[in-house]
């Protein structure tokens, strides 16, 4: 896409199947998009000597990735924008795809899809041209701010602050929804040591859990 076009749909193919249409917007003074396919490293050393104000589109495609223990995205598509500022750089996000977690009902594996859209500062540390170290100034308040570095070889990487964002993005019970078979007796007597076809059992106790999973929703 040459410098100076106007909004476009970019369709990025994020499995052997799947395509997603992100909304690339380019307006004057921005560069040609690149795609990051299964990478987070951004080397910004030719935008932090230009001037403040100046941006990068950069899209992004991520297959796989941990967010925590038991927690892993997929298909994650998108864009991140970087704008030059005063002693640092912006990375604006937009993002969209899935996360596969376990549902509180059932106990299954499913995929939560999640969109989101944030921002996230990271601090120049060092001077491009002289290699010296930059000491927090005033506008930098290590107690207060919260913010990524730009590395020494003025390289960002972008994984840490996607995935903290996807995290808070996810729900905080996950419920695979209006399908969901409900809890797993025969799984639930055999931790008890029961009988695992034993339906009655565990009945009552089922009976309550759904009650109050039922209450909290309506609440």
């Amino acid at each position: 896409m040459r410098r100076g076009d106007g909004p476009s749909s970019r369709s990025l193919r994020v499995d052997g199947s799947n395509e997603a249409n992100v909304m690339v917007s380019h307006e004057p003074g921005d560069a040609a998009s690149d795609v990051l396919v299964d990478e987070t490293l951004i080397n910004v050393a030719a935008l932090l000597q230009e001037e403040v104000g100046s941006r990068r589109l950069y899209g992004i495609r991520l297959g796989r990735m941990a967010l925590a223990d038991d927690i892993v995205s997929t298909r994650l598509a998108g864009q991140v924008t970087l704008t030059r500022l005063r002693g640092q750089i912006l990375a604006s996000f937009q993002l969209a795809g899935a996360a596969e977690m376990e549902c509180v009902r059932c106990l299954r594996l499913y995929e939560e899809a999640v969109e989101t859209s944030f921002a996230e500062p990271f601090r120049q540390s060092v001077d491009v041209k002289s290699g010296a170290e930059i000491r927090s100034s005033d506008q930098f308040d290590p107690e207060e701010d919260d913010f990524f570095e730009i590395s020494e070889n003025h390289e960002i990487d972008v994984r840490e602050a996607i995935r903290q964002n996807i995290l808070l993005a996810l729900p905080m019970r996950p419920d695979c929804g209006e399908t969901c078979p409900g809890p797993d007796t025969g799984a639930l007597n055999a931790a008890n040591g029961l009988d695992a076809d034993d339906t009655t059992a565990s009945s009552g106790t089922f009976a309550a859990l759904s009650a109050l999973l039922d209450e909290r929703d309506g609440s």
